[in-house]
């Protein structure tokens, strides 16, 4: 087995607002680095947040409010980069457009986007130190899987891959593995792996998008993989039903240009061109 150094991930945390009143720290659930093999400028992605009332240093921590701020029901996952902590908002439907400005979608094309959104007082700390773990071969890995043998909690994948010259690699948790069965008789596809794994962060334009990795794997390699991120699109056309008339649709529009509403679907496609292996921390 190839030895590999990584991020421990099984046992990291991240600590947030490290000066402020209220601190809080999640697991990792990946970290993204620059460069292939050097493993620098490291990014981390937090654990799924929702919005709270924290005790505001008064002598009780009686309260008649709500624990969690339901007037703010949107989430949010952390992100901590250079010592400094960015929110990537995660809402389902906004309205009107311009509510876009405070959580950070950007337009692109005909859609938005979500990147993060911080600012320069919000500080945060990793607690990930690199160590050493073995790469765990496809077939030793796939017969695990079909004897029913894996602990998915230790299971970790490593994704490697070029962008516009630059070089990066992921390292995250394999929550999600598809494997053929070889106890299915009438199967003729050769052996395969397919992890999907997120929330994941992924360089782009200067920036991070957050969303799953999917790949397909053989004994060779892998065979094709795919980033996917939610975007924001008019919440009208959704709506429409596929047989919908011309008088229907004339009254979806009209509706989209008085009551504009974006909502969020989880279909921006992005092919990746990369390498992926498997390994295991204790």
């Amino acid at each position: 087995m190839a030895a590999l150094q990584v991020p421990d991930l099984a046992n990291g945390s991240l600590y947030f607002a490290t000066e402020a009143r209220n601190s809080w720290t999640t697991e990792i659930q990946s970290v993204v680095y620059s460069g292939d093999t050097s493993l620098e400028d490291p990014v981390y992605l937090g654990h799924e947040c929702r919005r709270e009332e924290t005790p505001d240093g008064a002598p009780t921590l009686e309260t008649s409010k709500s624990l969690l701020k339901v007037d703010s029901p949107g989430e949010f996952n952390p992100m901590i980069k250079d010592g400094k902590f960015f929110e990537i908002p995660s809402i389902d439907i906004v309205v009107p457009e311009e509510i876009f400005a405070p959580i950070g979608p950007k337009k692109i094309g005909s859609s938005y986007f979500t990147f993060p959104v911080g600012k320069d007082d919000w500080l945060a700390e990793a607690d990930c130190p690199l160590v050493k773990a073995e790469v765990i071969p496809f077939n030793d890995l796939f017969t695990a899987l079909n004897n029913k043998a894996v602990y998915l909690r230790k299971l970790f994948i490593r994704f490697r891959w070029t962008s516009e010259g630059n070089t990066f690699a992921l390292f995250a948790p394999c929550r999600y593995l598809n494997f053929r069965n070889n106890h299915y008789q009438d199967s003729n596809s050769p052996p395969y792996l397919q992890p999907i794994t997120g929330s994941v962060l992924l360089p782009f334009k200067n920036s991070y998008l957050m969303g799953y990795l999917v790949a397909r794997c053989s004994e060779e390699g892998c065979v094709k993989s795919e980033f996917v991120t939610p975007k924001y699109v008019s919440a009208a056309p959704q709506m429409l039903p596929r047989n919908a008339d011309e008088t229907l649709k004339a009254l979806c529009q009209k509706v989209d240009e008085l009551m504009p509403a974006y909502s969020r679907i989880y279909n921006a496609v992005m092919p990746l061109d990369g390498s992926l292996d498997f390994f295991g921390l204790p």
